[in-house]
């Protein structure tokens, strides 16, 4: 777990959901200094134990997990009390439209593509935040 006391997103708990770890590390480097609490999952029933013990205030979730699609994830999100109000930004290699309306459809506000712009990140974040 990162944490920090002072940032743009001070006291806010990041649950990263990837089962690429290089992919968990950019992201945890890109919010250095944000002042976040993150915890990280490599599949969608590590997941949902940590989501389920701790709401978190975000979710970075990858579409492409190894037990069950990250769409499925974020309805099962969507479901679980506590985590109505989690915001979810949805990341994938898989390019288009139809993949971005999938991921609105299954409660994600929003979708970025791999790879991540580590620069903008924080910025993406903090937006969706005060959406």
């Amino acid at each position: 777990m990162t944490t920090g006391a002072s940032g743009r997103l001070a006291g806010i708990k990041i649950l990263l959901v990837d089962d690429d770890l290089l992919s968990i590390k950019l992201i945890i480097a890109a919010l250095d200094g944000e002042g976040s609490f993150i915890q990280s999952a490599s599949n969608a029933a590590d997941a949902l134990t940590l989501l389920r013990a701790d709401a978190p205030r975000l979710v970075v979730l990858d579409l492409a997990l190894p037990d069950m699609s990250g769409l499925e994830l974020a309805k099962l999100i969507r479901s679980t009390p506590g985590c109505r109000d989690t915001v979810i930004l949805a990341v994938s290699s898989r390019n288009g439209r139809e993949t971005e309306r999938e991921a609105l459809n299954a409660g994600c506000a929003a979708f970025l593509r791999k790879p991540i712009d580590a620069l903008s990140l924080a910025e993406v974040l903090v937006g969706l935040l005060h959406d």
